[in-house]
């Protein structure tokens, strides 16, 4: 059984949980989870930041607090969705990874705390999921956010707007190159016997004249 491909059902959870050393990143079948897979994303990476091992997974942003800066946190969940060409991300709050521990949040705050923010974006934000997680008697907020309508837009003045990116840790405005990429994904390239058939089409042969 493999707890990463999140094909388990809701009660196998606890399973996963002792694997989730194994990895944080989730095979994903399409870009959107249910709650229950999100809920055992979030899971596997609280064990690995009590076990102090390394989050390598760039989809995947970890805060201890509520971050108290709107304008700063909307930003950086714009850049962030931007950057990720439609793969989902997913915020822990209440999560320290640098010491190691989870001291958990008041998720009775949420409300309040996203209203703030996305008042800052401009038209749409990205459609969250918010999932209350209890874990050793403490509540973590997992913030799952889908990225597919991107690009998103912030105000960052009176008649200003900006188009954040997230380059590795850092947030600046997106470059051209980069807007190209959100507003052209990429395309799947055809399969190479459909690149044959297309380049070298079949014509059969008359059929040879019969005896008569």
């Amino acid at each position: 059984m493999h707890c990463q491909s999140f094909t388990l059902s809701f009660p196998l959870r606890a399973l996963c949980k002792t694997k989730a050393t194994q990895s944080t990143q989730p095979i994903l079948v399409n870009s959107i989870m249910r709650r229950h897979e999100i809920e055992t994303w979030a899971y596997s990476i609280i064990e690995r930041v009590r076990k102090r091992q390394p989050i390598e997974d760039d989809r995947v942003e970890l805060k201890s607090i509520w971050p108290v800066d709107p304008q700063k946190t909307a930003r950086r969940i714009a850049g962030h969705a931007n950057a990720m060409h439609g793969e989902p991300i997913l915020w822990l709050i209440g999560v320290n990874e640098k010491e190691g521990t989870i001291p958990g949040i008041d998720f009775a705050e949420f409300s309040t705390w996203y209203g703030a923010i996305e008042a800052k974006f401009d038209e749409i934000t990205p459609e969250i999921k918010s999932i209350n997680i209890v874990t050793d008697k403490v509540t973590v907020a997992a913030l799952y956010f889908e990225t597919e309508r991107a690009p998103f837009v912030v105000k960052s003045g009176i008649n200003e707007r900006e188009v954040p990116w997230r380059s590795g840790t850092r947030i600046r405005s997106a470059k051209r190159h980069e807007l190209l990429k959100i507003l052209s994904p990429p395309q799947t390239p055809p399969a190479p016997n459909q690149n044959a058939a297309l380049a070298h089409p079949h014509i059969p042969h008359p059929q040879a004249p019969q005896n008569l």
